[in-house]
């Protein structure tokens, strides 16, 4: 997760310098010329805050009893997030797909095996 942590982190910072938008603003400001850019490369970053706790929790969770396997699904869903967040920094929204859809591939097997920890745990 720490590579698509970096990836993000250095695509924000290039959009502030690329499109002139300072902090302390998140988004850029209504009537700028290339909002929708900047805003876009922002989102992707928001989504992987609101995503990679529970990623990161999940990949703890099954690796107590399926380590390579946690790994696995934690590295399939990272690759596809970095290519989420390549596809929606071009701007076209659309293009998050490319990665999103790939990075399900990871985080829903994830999700049935912690299930299938908590069960085998609690039984």
């Amino acid at each position: 997760m720490t590579l698509y942590t970096y990836v993000q982190i250095m695509k924000v910072i290039q959009a502030r310098k690329k499109y002139s938008v300072t902090y302390p603003d998140l988004y850029a400001p209504h009537g700028h010329k290339n909002k929708k850019e900047f805003d876009c490369v922002q989102r992707a970053h928001q989504n992987m805050l609101e995503n990679m706790p529970s990623v990161a929790i999940q990949t703890l969770c099954c690796g107590i009893m399926y380590p390579l396997f946690a790994a696995a699904c934690c590295g399939i869903w990272s690759l596809g997030r970095i290519s989420y967040v390549v596809g929606y920094s071009t701007g076209n929204p659309s293009k998050r797909q490319f990665g999103g859809i790939p990075a399900h591939f990871g985080d829903m097997p994830l999700m049935i095996a912690t299930f299938v920890v908590a069960y085998k745990m609690i039984a």
